[in-house]
């Protein structure tokens, strides 16, 4: 059984854009299947965060020799999990910190209209936190750093 909730919340305040979301879930194994022989019915299914948050904010910025560069920064926290279906094993709450930056070529040379670099960074930090769901154990997916260059016709 799943319940709960998400709310999520843009704004813009001097020119940084802000988003915040919040979920929050209440899950419960209610039934047999594969969980029975565990005696597992009424606990939490493990690797799901009964509490996860986002934040984001981004400025793009409107003027002068940087015209047209945005700058994005924002962090993704998990909430504690159960590692195994018998909530036995419990792993830590996490936050992750994520960045990211672009630049539209068509701000400042029209010619150039559509093209867009752009490079994202996820787990800036490389938290590489062992963390377990049906009792198997594995390490957080480390930094990764992606970058693209597109053009939108």
């Amino acid at each position: 059984r799943s319940r709960g909730f998400e709310i999520e919340a843009t704004t813009s305040l001097a020119g940084i854009d802000l988003t915040a979301a919040y979920t929050y879930v209440d899950m419960k194994i209610t039934d047999g299947n594969w969980a029975d022989p565990n005696n597992t019915i009424g606990n939490v299914p493990s690797g799901i965060p009964a509490h996860q948050l986002a934040l984001w904010g981004s400025y793009e910025i409107r003027s002068g020799f940087a015209e047209g560069l945005t700058l994005g920064a924002g962090m993704r926290f998990y909430g504690k999990t159960w590692g195994d279906e018998k909530n036995t094993i419990r792993n830590d709450a996490r936050t992750l910190v994520d960045a990211a930056i672009s630049y539209d070529f068509g701000v400042k040379t029209p010619s150039l209209n559509g093209l867009v670099a752009q490079v994202n960074v996820k787990n800036i930090f490389d938290n590489r936190e062992v963390t377990c769901a049906v009792s198997t154990c594995y390490r957080e997916e480390g930094r990764n750093i992606i970058g693209s260059l597109r053009y939108r016709f």
